[in-house]
């Protein structure tokens, strides 16, 4: 059982007023998750990537602002309250593309990131075990041509909207050569591996690395017949560059193992310290 902390006034002046949304809400397909981001102690910080399997990426639905709408519901009886969990957003016009997507999107699982203009945090609607399914409608009159999106849970959990500050990835991961890491911004935040067959065994390092502080990384392991291993402590390649695992326990890059790593930069040594592996 959680602890209940006191909770103070908000410090942002007239913090009930509606908040500006970003245009895009982000939808990922549950089936195209690789590695999900584990709660922390408080049950709604995530920490770590969502990672997509190789192929796979986030997607973007542009969504009318002002006609975005978000939260959850609780419902059940004194010892069976539960949450449910809805995003509604509003589509202009009638295009081919908007259609596609709505066929495509039919009978599947997702996760939906909800940004605002106000921070970078996402708010994640859905969970593992129990997705946001679509369920679309179209109007085409007098008062204007626009798809309307119900995306809600079909059933109850005990698990409020998670905040998640990790990584938005809609390109392919960075497809890495060999055992040295090139943790640039160039080059995005999902890197992955080759497969690896020396029956000695390969180390992973770190090359170089320029991504800003608080940014998560995150590695896909590409297997072989001796997979690579990362290990904790200073990196050989890029100077003042330290790794810091869990209980100081390796990562093995087995096919599809993934691990993300937060960047914390302390002065003049940078540290990559581990959220969540798969």
């Amino acid at each position: 059982m959680r602890a209940i902390k006191s909770v103070p006034a908000p410090q942002r002046r007239s913090a009930g007023a509606p908040t500006p949304k970003d245009p895009d809400l982000v939808l990922i397909k549950t089936s195209d998750i690789l590695a999900w981001p584990a709660p922390d102690a408080g049950g709604v910080n995530l920490l770590g990537n969502y990672v997509t399997k190789p192929g796979a990426t986030m997607h973007k639905l542009y969504s009318t602002p002002s006609k975005i709408g978000s939260g959850f519901e609780s419902e059940g009886d004194e010892d069976a309250v539960g949450v449910m969990q809805k995003v509604d957003a509003s589509h202009p016009g009638n295009s081919v593309e908007i259609r596609e997507f709505i066929l495509a999107a039919l009978g599947e699982s997702f996760i939906i990131l909800q940004g605002t203009c106000r921070d970078d945090n996402k708010t994640v609607y859905g969970t593992k075990c129990s997705p946001m399914k679509l369920k679309p409608t179209f109007a085409d009159n007098s008062d204007g041509t626009t798809h309307t999106f119900v995306f809600e849970q079909y059933m109850r959990t005990d698990q409020v909207p998670y905040n998640y500050t990790g990584a938005m990835t809609f390109d392919a991961p960075f497809a890495v050569a060999d055992e040295n890491l090139p943790l640039l911004e160039a080059n995005g935040t999902a890197y992955q591996l080759p497969a690896f067959a020396d029956e000695l065994g390969t180390a992973l390092d770190v090359a170089s690395l320029d991504l800003a502080h608080g940014s998560v990384v995150s590695i896909i392991g590409g297997g072989g017949a001796e997979p690579a291993v990362l290990s904790g402590g200073p990196a050989t390649g890029a100077a003042n560059v330290e790794v810091i695992l869990k209980e100081g326990t390796d990562w093995t890059a087995l096919q599809n193992a993934t691990i993300s790593l937060e960047v914390f930069v302390a002065g003049a040594t940078t540290y990559l310290i581990e959220r969540s592996r798969s």
